[in-house]
Order: C-alpha cells, then structure tokens, then sequence
C-alpha cells in the first residue's frame, strides 16, 4: 500500500467520512484513520432524522436553514435507498411561537428559502410545503394527544434513516469507490513536520501496537469529543472540549401516531421532544445529560436513573404512551459539543481550526462539528479552507481531473 498522499483524515465518524469522501471525489488521495471503527462514537448514537432545518426560522437563521436543506439534499440523491420520508406532527396550543399563524408563515418562509431542495431528489423522496391543522384534524391524527387548549397543529416531512449501519456501509462504499483508503483499529500517535510544515503522521495499531506512518501534507483532525485532546496532543493550538452525554431510546411499544411527534416536555425540562414509528416499535429522543469533566476514551451510557426520568419526560409530554424500563429494548447515545462543561447548551456552530495560523504546524486544522445532517456542506468548507478543492479550468471553468462531485 502507498504511504503517500493529499490529505490524512483522522477520524471515521459522519464528519470524517465525509470530508474523506468529498476529498477523494474531488481527485485527493486520502487515508482516514479512525481509532476503533468508521460510524462508531456519537454518529452510532444519533436519532436518525436528517433535518431539514425548519426549527432555524424560530431565530431567523437563514444560513443554517438553507445549509441543512444542501446537505440534506446530498444524503438524499447518494444514498436514496437509505432514506425514508416521515411525517412529523406538532400540536400548537399557542404558547410563544408555537402558535397556527406563525407556523404558517415559517412554512411560507422555508417554501421560498429552500426552493431547491427537491432538485435532483427522486421521486418519493420530496419534500412539499408543510401545512397548519385544525385542532380536529390533530385528533384524529394523534387521538391521545391533551385536548385542553389545543389549536391546532403543524405538519411537516422529514427524512429518516430506518438503519444507520446501513448508511454507513453505503458511505463506505462510496469512499472506496473513490479511492479513499479506510485505516482502521489505529491511533494517531505523532505528527511529522518539517520546517513547521505537517509532513505526515504516525499511527499505532491499538491492538497490536504495530506503527505505520503515512505522509501527506495536510492533516485533519475530525475526532468528535476528542478532537481538543488530539490537538494538543498532536502540537496544534488546544481548544475546549466540553461535552454533554446526549441519548435517545427505543420501545417495543407502538408510537402513538403513525406520524413523528414533536412535543413539549413538562415546564423547564429542556426542549423539544420527538418520537417516531420504527418498524413497529417506537423511538424517541433526545435527553441531554450533563457531564462534570470529559469522561475520557469512551462515551458512558446512561445509567436507570437517567433513562427512568427520561420516561417520565416522554409519558408527560405523550398522554397514553405508558413507557416503562421493560418497555426499553434499544439505546443510543453519544457525547455532543457544549459550551460549559456541566452543562447542556449545545454549541450552535461548527469550528474549524488552522493551527498553522495559530502558531502551529502548517496544514494542521482540527474541526469541532455539532450536527450530523450539515457533515457533507462542513466537509466542503473544511476542504476549502485547507485549499484542497479541486481546482477549475480558467477557460471552462470546468473541474480539472478527478472524479465528478456531487454537489450538495
């Protein structure tokens, strides 16, 4: 096997694998590195919603709105048997921007910001207009929803993904059609400079302690929780690493609608809570655990207390759900990106890191990613931002080698 290459990934998680893909797409020769295996960590963990970014015109964010409908887009045209198209229903009791007039304006809204989101999409997996409800149609959509003040409701589609081992594997085959090399079961041990130039890295088999060094002139660091520690670690500039334990559950137990949920928890426990049918059974996220320091190599799982007061949670915002431990035969979870340590403000953007600039080595850039849907639009900004995007005939301004990208 070549040691030689454009770029070393480290990291295999949702971010990594899609810088890698992209990078290889675009003519690089990439190795991904990942220290246990590619999907593992917080993208095993996820709920499984690729969002369309609706939620984001509650603070007028239309930058991310249209972001997640890109990268949306770019699941749904690469990997259309992976993906399912569910409806999601939200009853409006008006209670702030919970309310029939202002969900009809977001609708309105999304309509003319994300004109393209069915753009290349087969059909079956569109995406229309969502609509407002009449408090009886909600009724009869979701009979045990709480009647007492109800106006009315908020229907809407969102992309879901019944198997995530199956969109990894899908994910992994299109790495290695495009020439990426997947490294497995290694750690990254030493970067190898020159000059103050990245020259490459030194990697150890975790079980074997063999070592392997490959070189390359850029490296990024995409490891998830441990991307801060990696970074110092490897010689660039340290950043925080503030983490929260995110979790989500599956009941054997039939949802109570055959549309998503979006629900509102009891007063002061958090934000909005969602539940879905998969397959005959019925899943529900996501709870926000916070954690006093990094718990170090690996991801605790919630412990019965924590899953016991999410029930709670759930069977107060879900009238007749009746969960309970026995009812449990399913979790996920992860460690997510937060602002202080102890708590569970989740960081609203993404962070990209050139520690060439910040004194370190040059073309070293470490990235803290915060959402799952968005990885195949970051891994286009981490690539430009390391000036590895392909570059474009001046006479044509066609791609110049490589294999086609396909755009997000």
């Amino acid at each position: 096997m070549s040691t030689a290459f454009d770029l070393i990934v480290i990291g295999g998680g949702i971010h990594g694998l899609c810088t890698a893909i992209r990078a290889g797409e675009a003519g690089r020769r990439v190795v991904l590195v990942e220290r246990d295996r590619v999907g593992s960590g917080a993208s095993k963990g996820w709920f499984r919603i690729l969002h369309g970014g609706l939620r984001y015109l509650q603070t007028l964010d239309v930058a991310r709105l249209r972001e997640s409908v890109r990268a949306r887009r770019w699941f749904i045209r690469g990997f259309p048997d992976q993906i399912h198209r569910q409806s999601f229903l939200m009853p409006l009791y008006n209670r702030g921007l919970k309310r029939p007039d202002v969900f009809r304006a977001a609708f309105l809204a999304e309509t003319l910001l994300a004109a393209g989101r069915n753009r290349g999409v087969r059909d079956g997996l569109h995406f229309d207009t969502g609509q407002v409800l009449t408090a009886d149609a909600v009724v009869a959509r979701y009979p045990g929803v709480d009647r007492a003040g109800l106006r009315g409701g908020a229907l809407w589609n969102e992309a879901t993904v019944p198997d995530d081992t199956a969109l990894v594997t899908a994910l992994v085959a299109r790495a290695l059609r495009a020439g990426v090399i997947l490294h497995e079961g290694w750690q990254a041990e030493d970067l190898i400079t020159t000059q103050g130039a990245v020259r490459g890295l030194c990697t150890r088999q975790r079980n074997s302690g063999a070592q392997q060094q490959f070189d390359a002139p850029c490296v990024i660091n995409q490891a998830g929780a441990w991307a801060g520690a990696l970074a110092d670690k490897l010689g660039g500039e340290a950043f925080p690493g503030h983490v929260a334990l995110a979790f989500n559950l599956l009941f054997d137990l039939p949802a109570p609608s055959r549309d998503g949920l979006a629900l509102m928890p009891p007063a002061g426990q958090g934000d909005m809570l969602y539940l879905y049918p998969d397959g005959g059974r019925c899943f529900a996220g996501t709870r926000y655990v916070p954690l006093d320091a990094h718990p170090g190599d690996h991801a605790p799982a919630p412990d019965a207390r924590q899953i016991a007061d999410f029930l709670d949670m759930l069977n107060a915002a879900a009238p007749g759900l009746g969960a309970r431990p026995e009812h449990v035969c399913g979790v996920t979870h992860g460690l997510l990106p937060v602002r202080v340590q102890g708590g569970v403000d989740l960081l609203k953007s993404d962070l990209i890191i050139d520690h060439g600039r910040a004194g370190g080595p040059g073309g070293f850039f470490s990235v803290r990613s915060i959402k799952y849907t968005t990885a195949p639009v970051l891994a286009a900004r981490v690539l430009a931002r390391a000036g590895l995007t392909r570059a474009r005939a001046p006479e044509t301004g066609r791609p110049i080698g490589g294999a086609k990208v396909s755009p997000p």
